[in-house]
Parts: C-alpha cells; sequence; structure tokens
C-alpha cells in the first residue's frame, strides 16, 4: 500500500508543481499537530510540551 500512496503522491507533486518534500512535511506537521492537540486536552503533560516545542519550530 505505501507504494501506491507513494506514486501517487509522485504524480500528484509533479502534476500540481509541488515540491514533494514540503508536501510531506507541511501534511506531518498538520496530522502530528492534530494528534498532540488531542491527547494535551486531556492535560497529558508530555504531550503539551511536545505540543509547545512543535509550535515553536
Amino acid at each position: 500500500m505505501l507504494g501506491e500512496v507513494e506514486e501517487v503522491l509522485k504524480e500528484f507533486c509533479e502534476w500540481s508543481g509541488r515540491d514533494r518534500g514540503e508536501y510531506i512535511q507541511q501534511a506531518v506537521f498538520e496530522r502530528l499537530k492534530g494528534d498532540l492537540e488531542e491527547i494535551a486536552s486531556y492535560n497529558i503533560p508530555r504531550a503539551k510540551e511536545m505540543l509547545g516545542k512543535l509550535l515553536e519550530a
């Protein structure tokens, strides 16, 4: 499955003129931010700490 996703991503980025590395980095950032925000909402100190670091980056 990962191979197919990679192929579609490559095709999409070439077609849309986007940089694949930047696209991946932004997607990971958004997903990680969402996950950490959800976990931090339960007052988990480590999640709050990691979210703070992510938002400062």
